[in-house]
């Protein structure tokens, strides 16, 4: 049996999940789509805030602060539900995540800061866009609109 995630109430983390292979399993819309949807949806039912998300083709990036202690169950649910969403629509055995969600506990203010830029810049990284605000799939809009809204409880 695999040992549980390190957190605790109010902890937050930096978490990553990479599709396996390396595969574009959000290559398309309807898959960015739907993981938004079970991120949102999810953050309610385990009560976990989600401070900022990042979602590539082939792996996203979720920065969230775990109010219930419960970020496993939050994990396994996106990524369960998203998994069996993308095997109905193609087909296919095996895995479509690689392995378990990376996540690392975030320290400080400084830590906080470094992972945020990081996760919020990625596209530019990876040369899809050139000025992160044009990219759709981040959360780096929502902090100058209103639709911050939808992360209040």
């Amino acid at each position: 049996m695999r040992t549980t995630r390190f957190t605790f109430q109010g902890a937050y983390h930096h978490i990553t999940s990479r599709a396996y292979n390396g595969i574009n399993i959000f290559g398309e819309t309807k898959y960015k789509s739907y993981l938004l949807f079970l991120i949102l949806k999810s953050q309610k039912l385990y009560k976990v805030n989600v401070i900022s998300y990042c979602i590539m083709d082939n792996h996203y990036h979720l920065i969230i602060k775990d109010q219930s202690a419960k970020m496993s169950g939050f994990m396994g649910y996106i990524n369960g539900c998203f998994a069996g969403f993308y095997r109905r629509e193609n087909g296919g055995k095996g895995y479509v995540f690689q392995g378990r969600y990376d996540s690392r506990i975030i320290q400080d203010d400084a830590h906080m800061i470094n992972v945020l830029f990081y996760d919020l810049f990625n596209p530019v990284k990876a040369f899809i866009v050139k000025d992160p605000f044009q990219y759709y799939w981040s959360s780096i809009n929502i902090y100058y609109s209103d639709e911050a809204l939808i992360y209040a409880h």
